[in-house]
């Protein structure tokens, strides 16, 4: 439960993540209005990988 971008960052803050990896969404429509692992990306406090 939580927003869809903070708590994956928050839970890996917590557990001391070294990276976190994330699929990317199939529709193009995320990429153009923003998504989660923008959000992500730009936030989260270890290395994010993102995976087609």
């Amino acid at each position: 439960m939580g927003d869809a971008a903070r708590e994956p960052a928050r839970l890996a803050d917590e557990h001391q993540a070294d990276v976190l990896v994330l699929g990317a969404p199939e529709h193009r429509l995320h990429h153009l209005i923003g998504s989660v692992l923008v959000w992500m990306a730009r936030h989260a406090h270890c290395p994010v990988v993102i995976l087609p």
